[in-house]
């Protein structure tokens, strides 16, 4: 048991080596039947490694939120962090948006919605799974911007699993042509 301890405790330290905090990391990956591999794996790879309760997921079809509350309740929903400064204007505390239901929301606004959950639950890992060109490129940019500012004021680290190679191209020093194994074996060396 004590191993196995000290194995999840160096698969951690690894990890956040490997997708350091504030950052944005591209994982490319083929096609869309690659990336929802990818992304049941990671899953697979963060549960074994007990880093379930530190992963938020990202998604437009898969989305977690519950049209019934409220934008505030579905933003709150794993936790409230003291620190909200990096909320946007439109999900701050006087923001009458915060009490529509969440139905309400567009596409795009529900993408925010999950990335800025998963900074106010202080999850250590965001994982944005989707395919980034079905939005136009201006669109995908203002989103990657917006969430940069914000996780330069956290310690969190944005996932972003992408069929567009254009998205490593323009960030090569956090692109991953071949995305890294993230099993236990693999990581906790």
């Amino acid at each position: 048991m004590l191993f196995q301890s000290k194995q999840l405790d160096v698969y951690r330290e690894n990890l956040a080596k490997l997708f350091a905090p504030k950052t944005i990391q591209y994982l490319y990956v083929p096609d869309e039947e690659a990336l929802n591999d990818l992304r049941d794996q990671y899953i697979k790879n963060f549960a074994s490694g007990g880093l379930m309760k530190q992963l938020a997921f990202i998604s437009s079809r898969d989305t977690g939120i519950l049209d019934y509350l409220s934008v505030r309740n579905n933003l709150y929903i794993n936790g409230h962090s003291k620190n909200t400064d990096f909320l946007p204007e439109w999900l701050n505390n006087n923001s009458p948006i915060l009490d529509q239901p969440a139905a309400t929301l567009d596409t795009m606004q529900r993408l925010y919605l999950q990335f800025y959950r998963g900074l106010v639950g202080k999850k250590r890992y965001l994982l944005l799974s989707g395919r980034a060109e079905v939005f136009d490129p201006q669109v995908t940019r203002s989103f990657l911007t917006e969430a940069s500012r914000a996780l330069q004021q956290t310690d969190s680290c944005l996932l972003v699993l992408t069929t567009d190679q254009s998205l490593l191209s323009a960030n090569p020093q956090n692109a991953w042509e071949q995305p890294p194994v993230l099993s236990l074996n693999a990581i906790a060396k």
